[in-house]
């Protein structure tokens, strides 16, 4: 898994190294498209375990989604639309 980016007016972009303390859950050698979801199964079980809320959860979800169906009635109708609150 790779980091890209530049700072302030910079045209270029150079890899930023990742932090040792961010692969600490799973073995960093796992295949990049894995990675972050084996991180996420990782911190999600410790939430589970230890009545933390460190990573998106299911009412996280349900407002993606929610947003996620707005865009796309806005998109097919051409109408602005309200997000729903609820």
């Amino acid at each position: 898994m790779r980091l890209r980016g530049g700072r302030g007016d910079a045209r270029t972009q150079a890899d930023i190294a990742l932090p040792d303390r961010l692969f600490h859950l799973v073995p960093r050698d796992l295949p990049a498209t894995a990675q972050g979801v084996a991180q996420l199964y990782a911190r999600f079980g410790r939430d589970i375990r230890e009545g933390t809320h460190t990573v998106p959860g299911f009412d996280h979800a349900l407002r993606r989604h929610r947003l996620i169906d707005t865009i796309e009635r806005a998109s097919r109708t051409g109408v602005t639309q309200a997000l729903a609150s609820a």
